[in-house]
């Protein structure tokens, strides 16, 4: 069985989710996505999208 997943936004690998006990744990490999470190999701589709919502805030701010 696999325990490590990337995890991937449209425009960067935002990093790895690991299987533990209670979920998967985060570790970035791009700083822009610094605030998910070491954060447990329930999935590795939550992870996705909590990346994914990062960088669109990100998009949005730059954009102005």
């Amino acid at each position: 069985m696999t325990d490590a997943f990337v995890i991937e936004t449209a425009t960067a690998v935002a990093g790895i989710a690991v299987r533990q006990r209670r979920g998967f744990r985060f570790f970035v490999s791009d700083n822009r996505f610094a605030t998910l470190e070491q954060r447990v999701f329930s999935s590795t589709q939550a992870a996705r999208r909590a990346a994914e919502l990062i960088e669109r805030a990100q998009r949005r701010s730059t954009a102005r």
